[in-house]
């Protein structure tokens, strides 16, 4: 008769995974990152992590806590950053513990702050309530797009042709205009190559937002930090 005090062959299994999924966790953790040269290749450093950034991170999905930031400088002082993110631990379906998920945000600065604005891609639940979406009167970006911002005006006002003519151009792209930048995000980790795509999108967006947008809704990046609590993303010097 089993010794119902004796030690579970069950509990040890699952003990004994958990151990092994920690090992080669903490093993593949200090393996050299690849990405390492191709970034550098693209004129990117590897920099503190930005406090504002992380913040839309949580925002968009959930707080946790930085992996790494890169951050490269445009020659017209447009600073990019790509940032990936840990989010908490979760558990897979069969109890064993699963690594962090981890995602990327990557943004450009703007030269001031605007009010917030999303475009996500569209889905059935987003169609279903079109009517409350903003439309634009561009059938291509409309169809694949749905807008949230509090203020149509600015909306419509920074929402121009030559934005639009331009989002539709990556369609699978998601951004925000999120203080003095414009930010897209995806799950997992960054690529490279998909990061300097990203760039190309959200560079070509700030370039095509209309000065007056600048001038009536912007407001300074240099604001005091009591004026300002949520911090900008700084220049690098």
């Amino acid at each position: 008769m089993d010794d119902p005090n004796g030690p579970r062959p069950g509990g040890v299994m699952a003990a004994f995974v958990l151990l092994r999924d920690k090992i080669i966790a903490k093993l593949n953790s200090h393996q050299p990152d690849v990405r390492q040269v191709p970034m550098w290749h693209l004129g990117f450093h590897q920099r503190p992590p930005n406090e504002w950034l992380c913040q839309v991170a949580a925002q968009l999905y959930e707080p946790g806590e930085p992996r790494q930031m890169w951050g490269f400088q445009f020659q017209n002082r447009m600073t990019a950053c790509v940032l990936e993110y840990l989010l908490p631990d979760r558990q897979q379906r069969n109890g064993r513990a699963a690594g962090p998920p981890i995602v990327h945000l990557v943004s450009v600065t703007l030269p001031a702050a605007l009010p917030p604005l999303t475009v996500t891609k569209d889905s059935r639940l987003k169609q279903f309530v079109k009517s409350n979406d903003l439309h634009l009167g561009h059938k291509a970006f409309d169809d694949a797009f749905h807008v949230q911002a509090s203020d149509e005006q600015y909306a419509r006002a920074l929402l121009r042709p030559p934005v639009l003519d331009w989002a539709v151009r990556f369609r699978s792209m998601q951004w925000q205009v999120a203080g003095n930048s414009l930010v897209t995000w995806a799950d997992g980790e960054f690529v490279p190559a998909k990061v300097s795509r990203r760039l190309q999108a959200l560079a070509g967006i700030a370039d095509r937002i209309p000065a007056s947008v600048l001038r009536d809704y912007g407001r300074p990046t240099t604001a005091p930090p009591a004026d300002d609590p949520r911090g900008l993303i700084p220049g690098f010097d």
